[in-house]
């Protein structure tokens, strides 16, 4: 495969561990895993992963095709607090984000959802669907390249660990399939094999119910890795997960 893509070094996303990521979302198929690096590659330069690293946060680590420009075994970009206009909104209206601590077992990143404080409705009327899923895209390219240098530094494939809130979570969200379809396109699509697990606590009986229709939405490879919580979930978040509260 790094013969295939020309690979010279660790960009554009050819470190080994990396393009195993690709692979594996692929089911090690070869021909597959090409054209999704290729169809890849090409969305990272069109969408502008600079420009929206760059929206959301701290400058200087990516070239324009979306390739890093800094050490790929150490990741610094910190998302702004203030900023941009857009990025201000994305930090009051969004509802994902990751935590300061790692995984401890493997030195993970560890995404949060609070998928119930999200006014979904709110982001329909007011044309900021695209600004969220901008948004969206910077939260797990910062998720992938903070995975990817702890990868390199531990010579093992490393994965995020993803943490959904779903306390005040009530049967509207279920007219927000579009929204988090879009989401989905853009995780599914773009970044491959990211999370070893997809806990999701403080759920509502009728979360686990509706499971079925949102499942159609999760790419294949990550619909196993989804469990359901209820209030007393710490011991679940650790035998899960692997992190504590």
């Amino acid at each position: 495969i790094a013969v295939a893509v020309g690979a010279d070094g660790p960009e554009p996303l050819c470190d080994p561990l990396t393009l195993l990521r690709f692979y594996r979302v692929c089911r090690m198929n070869v021909e597959d895993t090409i054209d999704k690096y290729r169809k890849t590659l090409e969305w990272r330069a069109s969408y502008s992963v600079r420009g929206f690293m760059e929206l959301h946060g701290s400058p200087g680590e990516f070239n324009e095709d979306g390739s890093r420009s800094t050490d790929v075994t150490a990741w610094a970009w910190r998302r702004r607090t203030g900023g941009t206009p857009l990025a201000t909104f994305a930090q009051q209206y969004g509802f994902f984000g990751r935590l300061r601590n790692p995984a401890p077992a493997d030195g993970a990143p560890v995404l949060v959802w609070r998928v119930g404080a999200a006014d979904y409705g709110g982001y329909e009327r007011e044309n900021l669907i695209e600004p969220i899923i901008t948004a969206f895209a910077a939260h797990f390219e910062d998720a992938l390249q903070a995975a990817r240098a702890e990868s390199l530094r531990r010579r093992t494939l490393v994965q995020a660990r993803l943490v959904i809130d779903a306390d005040r979570v009530t049967l509207g969200v279920l007219r927000s399939m579009t929204f988090f379809k879009e989401v989905v396109d853009v995780i599914g699509s773009h970044y491959p094999e990211m999370l070893a697990s997809i806990t999701v606590v403080r759920s509502p009986t009728f979360v686990e119910r509706t499971w079925p229709v949102f499942r159609k939405v999760v790419p294949p490879k990550s619909r196993d890795k989804v469990a359901f919580f209820g209030l007393d979930y710490e011991a679940a978040l650790r035998a899960h997960a692997g992190i504590e509260r």
